[in-house]
């Protein structure tokens, strides 16, 4: 079924980023091929994910209201924190430790719940019509993992 508002198609693609996430950690104890593609997978759905959020709804308009500018901002600068934190357990799967998998998750999940409830629900109430289907017809544009 084909979403038709920001929240609905952002909360599909957050549970597949946090179910990546707990394939990873479930396979990061073992210094293996399924551990290593685990993560690149992770790494390459939240690249895209991020991708589409920046491109396609977050640089959209030149959003005029402090409180959405604020909310970018913030996300913006956790998208950055997100794919080093990333980077750097890929560089160093041996030494990632509980707590790094620990902040990582709670950052995501800080991250979700800031998008889900002050930013899409906004979102979807200032856009018009039109806008909200320009903004889904280019996010549908990034294939994200099913």
């Amino acid at each position: 079924m084909e979403k038709n508002n920001l929240l609905d198609l952002m909360i599909d693609q957050h549970a597949l980023l946090e179910a990546l996430f707990f394939i990873f950690k479930d396979n990061a104890k073992q210094a293996s091929e399924n551990c290593q593609r685990a993560l690149s997978d992770l790494l390459w759905e939240t690249r895209k994910h991020f991708f589409v959020e920046e491109e396609a709804i977050f640089n959209f308009l030149a959003w005029n209201d402090p409180l959405i500018s604020d909310i970018i901002k913030e996300l913006k600068e956790e998208h950055v924190q997100m794919i080093n934190s990333l980077a750097k357990m890929g560089y160093a799967l041996a030494e990632t430790s509980d707590k790094d998998m620990e902040s990582f998750y709670n950052l995501l999940k800080s991250h979700r719940e800031t998008e889900e409830k002050d930013l899409y629900p906004v979102l979807d109430k200032c856009l018009t019509e039109g806008q909200k289907e320009q903004v889904i017809a280019r996010i549908n544009q990034v294939v994200i993992k099913k």
